[in-house]
């Protein structure tokens, strides 16, 4: 369910994930705040070395992060960065496999950022996503322009809507086509 092993972002690569530039133009706090409720729980899939996860944590508002990535040296990554953090407690790491998630719990957001293009099963993914999502949940999906085109990404769009998801919201992220869904 995850990625491909040929596909996977290179852990000796991972600093590039956060650097300044990308803190600036893809500030978690400014990208989801909107969606963010009180005592929510959000699923950062294709997590990395925890870019998103460890700021949506620091949000008061946020009960509790799954920080979800194939690769067990990007959790490692995030592990040691909140070994001493009051933040510890409220990120769950998971190591998912190319066909599972493995999560089987409920959320109430789902970010997905640039991870999708690797999913060999888009579809199936997106309806696992569904499942795991409460209702009345929230599907953050973003994905690099260098890599997918805009009609792939409409198909990504139509095939989220076909599952049973409403767009609520095309965002503007820089080099991104990203969509809010809502279940």
């Amino acid at each position: 369910m995850c990625v491909e092993n040929k596909h996977v972002f290179d852990i000796e690569k991972s600093k590039h994930l956060e650097s300044r530039f990308r803190k600036f133009f893809q500030n978690p706090k400014r990208l989801f705040k909107k969606y963010i409720i009180d005592c929510m729980s959000v699923l950062d899939f294709g997590c990395g070395p925890g870019f998103f996860s460890i700021e949506i944590a620091k949000l008061k508002k946020v009960k509790k992060v799954i920080s979800v990535d194939l690769q067990k040296g990007m959790l490692d990554i995030i592990s040691k960065k909140i070994i001493d953090t009051d933040i510890k407690q409220k990120i769950e790491l998971v190591n998912c496999t190319k066909t599972e998630i493995g999560y089987f719990g409920k959320v109430d957001m789902i970010v997905a950022f640039y991870v999708l293009h690797e999913v060999p099963d888009s579809k199936k993914i997106l309806s696992d996503f569904f499942n795991l999502l409460n209702p009345g949940g929230i599907l953050y999906v973003a994905e690099p322009k260098h890599h997918v085109n805009k009609n792939d990404f409409n198909d990504l769009i139509g095939v989220a809507k076909e599952i049973g998801f409403n767009i609520i919201k095309s965002p503007w992220v820089i080099g991104s086509f990203a969509a809010v869904f809502r279940k």
